[in-house]
């Protein structure tokens, strides 16, 4: 399977392709989910025991986060892991490439990870939670409003274009 994937993974729509690309930019999305693995020790031990609100669910969980292309739903890259969306998000980055636009949802935005996506010279558009504070750049007829990341404190390490952050 591992060779299958590596072979036909990556972007497929050909240029113009409908739903493909906006403003001359592939659109690409990544997102994560949890898929159930057979209740054993030794899965039990190596994944995501789940819970619920009485005891322990009935199957161990692997997390799954895959980069897309929106128009195709071609796979472009995936890993799997127990880590957070943030953590293995980081995997696939070495799949962007600019000319790229990723569309994230509200469980990716870090200063960090948007540093280290921008780095890949892809272009970035990511949802944030409603309680995240971010200081307004413009606003929408429809009450949306446009924000960005402020720019951190002088830290260990500079992305260009992205200002330094740091590894803690």
């Amino acid at each position: 399977m591992a060779q299958l994937f590596a072979r036909l993974r990556g972007p497929q729509a050909a240029p113009g392709a409908p739903g493909a690309f906006l403003g001359g930019l592939r659109l690409v999305s990544w997102d994560a989910t949890t898929l159930d693995v057979p209740d054993s020790p030794a899965n039990a031990q190596a994944f995501n025991v789940s819970l619920n609100s009485r005891r322990r669910g009935a199957f161990p969980k692997v997390r799954l986060l895959t980069l897309i292309e929106c128009g195709t739903h071609a796979v472009i890259d995936a890993v799997f892991g127990t880590a957070s969306e943030q953590a293995l998000a980081r995997r696939v980055l070495g799949s962007l490439r600019a000319g790229m636009l990723l569309l994230g949802d509200r469980n990716f935005p870090s200063r960090r990870l948007w540093c280290e996506a921008a780095a890949t010279g892809a272009h970035l558009l990511w949802r944030v939670k409603a309680g995240m504070l971010l200081p307004r750049v413009g606003a929408f007829a429809d009450g949306s409003w446009l924000g960005v990341l402020p720019q951190p404190a002088p830290a260990a390490r500079s992305v260009p274009g992205c200002g330094s952050w740091s590894t803690r």
